[in-house]
């Protein structure tokens, strides 16, 4: 089955990422880890327990095992999907742990060019891992996976009539701010490995705006992203559906030669030409003040040079918020 699976893709120049999405005892409590035990309103995990975690690694490597003479064809290993595991319990440590072995296990097989793909939820990214977290030079390359989904509230609605797409905009900037954080502080190994159009219910044309708005701001903030799924019963979860019945251009949006721009590296911009090095900085509401101390993240801006009627023109784009900056 996985060599047809893998013929298929290498015929139709497709690359496979090979997910372990179920671990045992599961990393999740959810149905698609493949346990789902309820307790109340909880759903308890029993991954955290070392035999499980042999067991994980036992299976990573034998994934690698298998995948390492499908050539280019393969794309990389990801050693779990979704993990919600005991905070108080260690399971940050645990699955620190468990991370370090998979990949270890993986290179047993797989040159270090071959991606192994881990996982945090953005709310963690901040304050759980330090910088540059499995260094390439020690462990290959090593990329993070997150999945980004938002819904209204109970008592809310996201749709046309009341501004269901600024809503929706709103509710994911937060997430986007920490993945482009966590980009930066992690060599920019990070792509969005999930997100779908579900949340708002909206006019076709303000779809279509949708699904532009966050392919390019998952861009922006990362390596790239997967939408899912190809193909579904629900339209909001439907590539093929979405592109029929909302004449959405996907293939368009996820071609990066879109924006007909060319991207520069980060630079920080002087406020001032006193000699006093006050930095123009980006704020989260969208304005901008000036600082007086060494430039860091939240000073940089990223060039986006481009061209009107042969005129050569350019950008600035905050690196923390994404926001373009406008000049009265």
């Amino acid at each position: 089955h996985f060599d047809r699976l893998f013929d298929y893709a290498r015929a139709h120049g497709i690359r496979v990422l090979l997910d372990l999405h179920g671990l045992p005892g599961s990393q999740n409590g959810e149905i698609h880890s493949g346990a789902c035990i309820e307790m109340g309103e909880n759903r308890s995990a029993y991954f955290s327990r070392k035999a499980n975690r042999a067991k994980a690694v036992q299976a990573v490597r034998a994934m690698a095992r298998y995948a390492q003479g499908k050539g280019n064809t393969l794309f990389g290993i990801q050693v779990i999907n979704e993990p919600h595991l005991d905070a108080k319990g260690g399971g940050h440590i645990f699955l620190r742990e468990y991370y370090r072995r998979s990949i270890l296990a993986a290179r047993e097989y797989l040159d270090a060019g071959v991606p192994v793909v881990l996982f945090e939820w953005s709310y963690n990214m901040g304050k759980k891992w330090e910088e540059n977290a499995f260094p390439e030079s020690e462990y290959g390359s090593v990329l993070w996976d997150t999945h980004i989904y938002h819904f209204p509230e109970e008592d809310d609605v996201w749709t046309s009539e009341e501004y269901g797409l600024w809503k929706a905009q709103k509710a994911y900037r937060w997430d986007l701010d920490q993945v482009r954080y966590f980009a930066s502080i992690q060599s920019g190994r990070v792509f969005v490995g999930e997100f779908s159009l579900a949340g708002p219910s909206l006019e076709e044309g303000e779809c279509r705006e949708f699904a532009r708005w966050l392919v390019d701001e998952l861009d922006f903030a990362s390596q790239g992203s997967l939408l899912w799924t190809f193909d579904g019963r629900n339209i909001a979860w439907s590539m093929r559906r979405q592109a029929r019945d909302w004449c959405i251009d996907w293939r368009s949006l996820f071609d990066a030669r879109r924006h007909g721009s060319v991207q520069g590296r980060p630079i920080s911009l002087k406020a001032t030409d006193d000699g006093s090095s006050r930095w123009l900085s980006a704020r989260h509401d969208g304005t901008v003040s000036t600082v007086q101390q060494e430039a860091d993240f939240w000073e940089e801006w990223v060039p986006f040079r481009f061209a009107v009627d042969g005129e050569l023109r350019v950008s600035l784009r905050s690196s923390a918020h994404g926001t373009w900056l406008s000049v009265s």
